[in-house]
């Protein structure tokens, strides 16, 4: 049985308190990879509402027959339920939630997010027909909320290890190099790998392909959560 790192609520520094809400927002460091000593990653990608799916790189990973994890928000899904999305379908991808809407725990109150995650949990299993066992809170940054809520449905919390990437960031003029040294000096056995299908990473297959090479000429190998 695999188990996520836990996480726990320390002292500053390690959550932030809005102001208005008085709720903590949990860093997300704190759930970022799976207790194993194998030499495996979690490859996962979200879906954050737009009009865009990356086909690209989802056919790179069914071409190449690659395990992966989909968080998917239901606004993406709504949007772009128009197009082929079978690959929802496909045992190849695990699918966790996303949100239905693609809001901050940190400015939910507690029955707000539990209704979004209801929402979500709901559409996904009785919608689209597919288990979920896995949840990645909109932007990452689950609260005490979240995690309460999600217990008792039997589902755990997936954050990721290191940084995002696969987006445009305006002071780091070649991620591509970037994020190869940082998998190069930082990647565990069991961590949990974060990109992009709904076309907002401006260069996802390609950082991807770059990760994968270097993975696997490492010895890792990929799974799904």
């Amino acid at each position: 049985m695999i188990n996520p790192i836990k996480g726990t609520f320390k002292t500053f520094h390690n959550f932030i308190k809005i102001t208005g809400h008085g709720d903590k927002e949990m860093d997300p460091n704190q759930f970022t990879r799976i207790d194993t000593e194998e030499k495996v990653l979690y490859l996962t990608f979200d879906t954050c509402p737009n009009n865009g799916v990356d086909f690209d790189t989802v056919n790179w990973l069914i071409d190449n027959k690659i395990p992966a994890t989909i968080f998917l928000n239901i606004e993406w899904y709504k949007t772009n339920k128009s197009k082929d999305l079978s690959f929802l379908e496909s045992s190849q991808f695990t699918i966790g939630g996303h949100g239905f809407a693609h809001k901050r725990p940190s400015r939910q109150d507690l029955r707000e997010q539990t209704y979004d995650i209801d929402s979500c949990v709901n559409f996904i299993q009785n919608e689209l027909k597919r288990e979920i066992k896995w949840y990645r809170c909109p932007y990452g940054k689950p609260n005490e909320d979240t995690i309460n809520i999600l217990e008792p449905l039997g589902i755990r919390y997936a954050s990721w290890a290191g940084h995002v990437f696969d987006k445009s960031i305006p002071d780091l003029p070649n991620p591509n190099k970037v994020a190869l040294a940082y998998l190069s000096q930082n990647t565990r056995p069991g961590d949990i790998l974060l990109f992009h299908i709904n076309g907002e990473g401006i260069n996802t297959l390609e950082i991807l392909k770059i990760a994968y090479t270097w993975a696997t000429e490492q010895g890792y190998s990929f799974k799904k959560l």
